[in-house]
C-alpha cells in the first residue's frame, strides 16, 4: 500500500510538472500572439487600413441585422430593468458578450480574409 501511495505521489507530483511546464509553454505563446498582434494592429493603423476595415465591419453587421438585433436586446434589458436603473456600463457589459456571440460567421470569415490581405503588404 506504501509503495502505491508512493507511485500515485510521484505521478502526481509529475502531473503537476507537466501541468507547470503547458502554462509557461502557453503564457509564452500568449506572449508572442499579444506581440504579433500588436505589429498588425500598428501597420494596419499606420497604413489606413483600420479605418477602412472598421468601416467593412460596420457595413457588413449594419447589412446582416446584428445592430438591429443588439437594438433590441438593449431595448428588453432596459425595459426588464426600468431605465432608470440601468447604467451605461452595465449595459455595455451585459450585451457585448452577447454581441460577441452572435457576430455572424462568415462576416468573420470575410473581416479576417480582409486582414490577411492587408498584412500582405506588411514589411515584416
Amino acid at each position: 500500500m506504501a509503495s502505491r501511495q508512493h507511485n500515485l505521489s510521484k505521478t502526481w507530483s509529475g502531473d503537476q510538472s507537466q501541468a507547470s511546464n503547458v502554462t509557461s509553454a502557453n503564457n509564452d505563446w500568449k506572449r508572442k500572439n499579444e506581440a504579433s498582434r500588436d505589429e498588425l494592429v500598428r501597420f494596419l493603423e499606420q497604413n489606413g487600413e483600420m479605418e477602412r476595415l472598421r468601416g467593412l465591419l460596420r457595413k457588413k453587421l449594419a447589412d446582416c441585422g446584428w445592430h438591429e438585433e443588439m437594438r433590441n436586446i438593449s431595448k428588453s434589458y432596459i425595459r426588464s430593468r426600468g431605465l432608470d436603473q440601468v447604467t451605461f456600463d452595465e449595459l455595455v457589459a451585459e450585451i457585448t458578450p452577447k454581441g460577441r456571440a452572435s457576430v455572424p460567421e462568415n462576416v468573420k470569415v470575410d473581416l479576417l480574409q480582409e486582414i490577411r490581405n492587408s498584412a500582405k503588404f506588411s514589411p515584416s
